[in-house]
């Protein structure tokens, strides 16, 4: 019954023991404390993208969760702004959307996924110019999926009104609009 819910009504000690009662498959029994784990859901706020096409997605994290095929999620950006901590295990809840109710696909463990720490900084509008190298995303720290502009090459000394300032880990990027499309722009591109 590895993975399965038991939710304990009662708690009580026994010598030095913690022992819970609760509901399990419809009985209502007792279990030590040291036979189960305790899952934590806490907020964060992260950017992520799988390592490979073999990472498991949950829709939840009960044990018998259905899966979700990674292929159609591959080099894509995903918000990660709920973590689950289960046991020794870390696991994130990847969304389209920088929420943990709209958008959401499901969850992955921590070690299926890069990430890096992922803050809002200002909405203060600004102007830059691009140096005619890089590319231009729909997500900040985009992958091949999410890009808009395989090449700024061609566009330099293109003006670049900023409307959105954002950190990726220690990486500052710029959403602004750029021939009419909304992109982000890594802040190295631009001066």
């Amino acid at each position: 019954m590895k993975g399965e819910k038991f939710n304990v009504h009662m708690t009580e000690e026994v010598g030095g023991n913690t022992w819970y009662r609760g509901t399990l498959k419809g009985k209502t029994v007792w279990i030590h404390s040291s036979h189960l784990e305790q899952r934590t859901i806490t907020k964060t706020s992260r950017v992520g993208q799988l390592k490979n096409n073999k990472v498991n997605i949950s829709k939840t994290l009960d044990n018998n969760s259905k899966t979700v095929s990674t292929k159609p999620y591959m080099n894509s950006v995903y918000y990660i702004k709920q973590q689950a901590k289960q046991g020794s295990a870390l696991y994130y809840l990847i969304s389209t959307k920088p929420s943990s109710t709209e958008g959401t696909i499901g969850w992955v463990k921590s070690t299926d996924v890069k990430t890096y720490t992922h803050k809002h900084m200002n909405k203060k509008a600004k102007t830059f110019y691009l140096k005619g190298k890089g590319v231009a995303y729909n997500r900040a720290w985009g992958g091949t999926e999410n890009l808009v502009y395989a090449s700024l090459k061609s566009m330099k000394d293109e003006k670049f009104n900023v409307h959105m300032t954002e950190t990726v880990g220690n990486n500052t990027w710029y959403r602004g609009t750029l021939k009419g499309k909304t992109v982000w722009i890594h802040s190295s591109h631009l001066k």
